[in-house]
């Protein structure tokens, strides 16, 4: 039973390090261009920090979709901006609990952010991927106090991302 409720999370962690190409392996036509499983994705740099945020892991988990697990994020033409969060998943936050509150949820959810340092780097940069807490009730990786900025300004690649809860 506890392998069966891990598959999920095993096939995002999958998804989540392929994306991790955005670091060094895309093909980077600019430093806030990436090419990744679905397309290309712009991103934004502020300062010392390139941002991609919202971009698809998976297909939306809607109709169809909606029981089953996670199906491959479907192709894109064109360059998907990768500018701002995507909603949290649906969920009912515990009563008193101070996060994701203000935050928006929706079926259509699985999507990670990568916030990277904007200089490049020869020999590529250590890699966190944070898992929100939550206890598989509610979480997201919006809340912009989550946003990895930090780490990014301290050279490291900072991967976020969110996935179905309860």
């Amino acid at each position: 039973m506890l392998l069966r409720s891990l598959q999920p999370l095993a096939f995002i962690t999958c998804f989540t390090l392929a994306a991790i190409t955005l670091q060094g392996c895309s093909k980077a036509t600019s430093n806030t261009t990436a090419d990744v499983t679905g397309g290309t994705v712009q991103g934004t740099e502020s300062g010392k920090i390139v941002s991609f945020k919202g971009i698809p892991y998976a297909a939306p988990p809607v109709a169809d979709y909606r029981w089953r697990s996670p199906q491959p994020v479907p192709k894109w033409q064109g360059v998907k901006q990768a500018d701002h969060y995507a909603p949290d998943c649906m969920q009912k936050p515990f009563a008193g609990d101070a996060a994701p509150l203000g935050t928006t949820a929706a079926e259509d959810c699985l999507y990670l952010n990568v916030i990277r340092p904007a200089k490049q780097s020869d020999t590529g940069y250590p890699v966190v991927v944070w898992f929100y807490g939550g206890g598989f009730v509610n979480g997201g990786a919006s809340p912009e106090v989550y946003s990895g900025a930090s780490f990014a300004k301290q050279g490291i690649v900072f991967v976020s991302f969110n996935y179905r809860l309860g």
